[in-house]
């Protein structure tokens, strides 16, 4: 039997406002706090351009995204994670939006690669993630300009784009045709 954790979600949410920037950059993996090296100006315009194009797929959606709510994705000793975004599709539209946590599991999870601290466990994140139910999780790498698709039913290594690809989304961005440089944008006033 192992250790007890040093402490559970509920500690952890109490706690979080006095970690370093409120907690935005910290985790909780299996009871022990974990802090992720801050990202750098590449994660955040990732973000917004993550954010545009969600917003104009979800318009004509039935699903919507949260950005940064935290996924409970284990209890006992617990796990909370805090992807870039996760995208549900199911429940009343934006029950999940204003929830710092959640055990609802999403449809998808995008987690951007934009640190060595965030890009080696990737593989294993998405593992987790899709053995817990999330259908598919995209791994952005704003360094490597890439994205990788991950889904349980499919054999193999994730489908994989760069800089250049237009992809034609199915699964749960059916009919979203994604353009992965316009991902990594730079906005007009940054150049």
């Amino acid at each position: 039997m192992g250790a007890e954790p040093e402490m559970g979600v509920d500690e952890f949410l109490e706690q979080r406002f006095d970690l370093l920037e409120s907690g935005q950059w910290s985790e909780f993996h299996r009871g022990q706090l974990v802090h992720l090296q801050l990202p750098d100006l590449d994660h955040g315009n990732t973000i917004l351009n993550l954010s545009k194009i969600l917003a104009r797929f979800a318009a004509d959606a039935e699903g919507y995204p949260c950005f940064d709510v935290g996924l409970v994705i284990e209890r006992e000793p617990d796990t909370l994670w805090f992807p870039s975004i996760s995208y549900f599709d199911a429940g009343p539209r934006f029950a999940e939006t204003d929830k710092e946590v959640t055990e609802a599991v999403p449809a998808a999870v995008i987690e951007l690669a934009s640190t060595s601290d965030r890009r080696r466990p990737m593989p294993a994140r998405a593992r987790r993630y899709l053995a817990w139910g999330v259908r598919e999780v995209w791994i952005v790498d704003p360094a490597e300009e890439s994205v990788q698709l991950h889904r349980p039913a499919r054999p193999g290594p994730p489908r994989a784009w760069g800089r250049g690809d237009t992809v034609p989304m199915d699964g749960c961005f059916s009919g979203l045709e994604l353009q992965i440089a316009e991902l990594f944008a730079q906005p007009e006033w940054w150049t």
